[in-house]
């Protein structure tokens, strides 16, 4: 699920090498079941928030690197 589209470098895509296709995107990723906790009587779902590196041309995709 894309929330927002948020800057379009001018820099060449790794894969294509194409100039100004790229763009940054931040999407919600569920978490997977643990042993996290979310309150409430509501249904819930725990998710976090990642930055993607998006090629409009070719299509390739990046996952920003979770941090330790």
């Amino acid at each position: 699920m894309t929330e927002y589209e948020t800057y379009r470098p001018n820099v060449p895509c790794p894969i294509c090498a194409k100039r100004g296709t790229l763009r940054i995107e931040q999407r919600m990723e569920v978490r997977e079941p643990g042993t996290y906790s979310i309150a409430g009587v509501q249904p819930k779902v725990a998710a976090r928030m990642h930055l993607w590196l998006v090629c409009e041309h070719c299509g390739a995709e990046a996952r920003q690197k979770d941090e330790p």
